[in-house]
């Protein structure tokens, strides 16, 4: 839906429109590769655009039966979605917990002040095992040598149970490869994107797609060989 103020488009909701039995559902833009849903604002029209566009949506009612909208995560200052409370609507509501942290000054200090010993001795723990048992390391890799090693990632997440039921990267329709290719050359032009590896005796056995967004560190996608 674009949102227009005196004949200039000042935003646009993203939405999308599916038939659930009998009725028209429409419902934010998100799937198990993305859910990020926010709208597009221009800059310097956040409040007209907060006050608009619900108009612009109920004017077009006669086109859907049902609302499912994501109205994004407690630390996105833009989720705002009071009208939604105040309507006239039944208006269902669930929020889920989700695994964020607030980190401190560092890493270091968070591992060593603000999670639990046991924890603590856990990865120490694993860590031991590691130096015993293993030749390893681990490796960050950013902007263009990332997008690099997305075949990497691919392939490792492929070799486990993701991969025997059908929902890896590379099982799915070419669509969806050919998003992340395009997502990962997007965050590398932006100096957003990290991926991390960890290599047993020379060969890499598990990965991580990670981004940063509005100083959030989304851990994003994950792969391992289970053997």
């Amino acid at each position: 839906y674009p949102i227009h103020k005196n004949g200039m488009v000042i935003g646009f909701v993203p939405l999308i429109l599916r038939r659930k039995g009998p009725f028209c559902v429409l419902s934010s833009l998100i799937n198990d590769h993305c859910l990020h849903a926010n709208p597009l604002v221009m800059k310097g029209y956040e409040e007209d655009f907060a006050r608009l566009w619900p108009e612009v949506l109920l004017l077009d009612k006669r086109n859907w039966d049902v609302l499912e909208y994501f109205g994004g995560y407690s630390f996105q200052v833009d989720a705002r979605n009071e009208w939604i409370e105040r309507s006239c609507f039944l208006v269902k509501e669930s929020k889920e917990a989700t695994y964020s942290i607030v980190l401190p000054n560092s890493f270091n200090e968070y591992f060593n002040g603000h999670i639990s010993e046991n924890i603590r001795k856990n990865v120490k723990r694993l860590r031991n095992k590691l130096n015993k048992e293993f030749s390893y390391k681990y490796v960050c890799v950013t902007g263009e040598e990332a997008v690099g090693f997305l075949s990497t990632f691919i392939t490792i997440e492929d070799s486990g149970w993701k991969g025997l039921q059908g929902s890896s990267i590379k099982s799915l329709q070419q669509s969806v490869q050919l998003y992340y290719e395009r997502l990962l050359k997007l965050l590398s032009e932006k100096n957003r994107l990290y991926m991390y590896f960890l290599y047993l005796n020379d060969q890499p056995i598990s990965g991580a797609i990670c981004y940063l967004d509005q100083d959030v560190f989304h851990w994003d996608k994950v792969g391992y060989r289970e053997e």
